[in-house]
Formats: structure tokens, C-alpha cells, sequence
């Protein structure tokens, strides 16, 4: 009841939509950061995104596989992560370009 009450004030619910974003700006910040402390330490470099295209064509092509662009609503999608906040609605949005099967890591 409480609840519902704060939503209908429009201040108190900008203010709390603004405070919600820092909060998750401020969480993916901080993720960030340990995870590349943590690539750091085992020595993980990621290479550069035209890099990292050639060395996955490759790859594909040692084993025998020669991908083709598809049309829109023709791919095939598995999508693996874990629910924090907003990553609920990424099957959905993903839906438009084909079929997507998910895989929630943490369940």
C-alpha cells in the first residue's frame, strides 16, 4: 500500500528512478573493475574487436564451418547470464532477430 502511494508521487518516483540508475551504473562500474582485476591476474588479455573477428574466422574455418549473414527472425540465439535487474526483458528484445533459448547460469 505504502508502495503504490509513493509511486503516484511523481518527485518521490523520479527521485527514486535517478537514485536506482546511480545505484546500477555505480554496481556495473564496480563489476567492471573486478573482472578485469581478475582477468589481469590470470594473465587474460582480450584482444581488439577486428582481432578478435580474424581470429574467431579462423577458428571456424579450421573446423570446417564457412558462416552466412541471415536474414532478420533467422537466427539462432542462446543466451547465457543470470537475472540481476533489467536482464529479464533481453529475450524479448532478442526475440526480433530469431529464435532464442536461454540459459540462466545461477539456477
Amino acid at each position: 500500500m505504502l508502495k503504490d502511494t509513493l509511486k503516484n508521487w511523481s518527485w518521490f518516483y523520479r527521485s527514486w528512478s535517478w537514485y536506482r540508475g546511480w545505484q546500477q551504473e555505480r554496481k556495473a562500474i564496480s563489476e567492471l573493475a573486478y573482472y578485469k582485476s581478475q582477468a589481469s591476474k590470470i594473465g587474460f588479455i582480450a584482444p581488439e574487436e577486428e582481432k578478435l573477428t580474424l581470429l574467431l574466422r579462423e577458428r571456424l574455418k579450421q573446423r570446417g564451418i564457412s558462416p552466412r549473414p541471415k536474414e532478420k527472425g533467422k537466427l539462432h540465439i542462446f543466451l547465457t547470464y543470470y537475472i540481476n535487474n533489467w536482464e529479464v526483458v533481453l529475450p524479448k528484445v532478442l526475440s526480433r532477430f530469431g529464435k532464442v533459448i536461454e540459459f540462466e547460469w545461477r539456477s
